[in-house]
């Protein structure tokens, strides 16, 4: 329970404090930076969660719930930057420009691609589990056995 606070304000802190310290400073570089910090503290941390006993080898179960984890909690973040928070960069004369195209296009790659880690995520577990029913056996996915 510790371990989920922990993640928790971790990225609470990374999703609140990037944005600050971006406009502070006038670059995107904190939005780009705490982008993937908060990839990467997701992951790690729902892998290390789940991954409880220590000494026996991660299992691909645990594997993919922290990608798809990641990938969600970093796309609804940069949703909420962009559709809550500074539109644009500033110049220097303190008028905001629009989101580059570059930032559009990245912005609606990452839609498809979180959808479709979280589509092949429900999709394997519905998968697993009708094999199950059934009575056949399905793909070995989990390496601890």
């Amino acid at each position: 329970m510790r371990a989920i606070l922990v993640l928790m304000v971790a990225d609470a802190d990374i999703a609140i404090g990037a944005p600050i310290v971006s406009l502070a400073a006038r670059t995107d570089t904190a939005l780009q930076v705490g982008t993937a910090l908060i990839a990467v503290v997701t992951f790690l941390g729902v892998w290390l969660i789940q991954r409880d006993p220590v000494d026996k080898p991660p299992s691909v179960t645990e594997v993919r719930d922290a990608i798809a984890a990641a990938f969600t909690i970093t796309y609804l973040v940069m949703v909420a930057w962009t559709a809550f928070g500074n539109p644009g960069s500033q110049n220097a004369s303190d008028q905001i420009q629009p989101l580059s195209a570059l930032t559009e296009m990245l912005t609606s790659h990452f839609t498809v691609l979180t959808g479709i880690v979280v589509g092949f995520y429900f999709g394997a577990d519905a998968f697993k589990h009708g094999t199950q029913d059934r009575g056949d056996k399905p793909p070995r996915t989990d390496t601890t056995s």
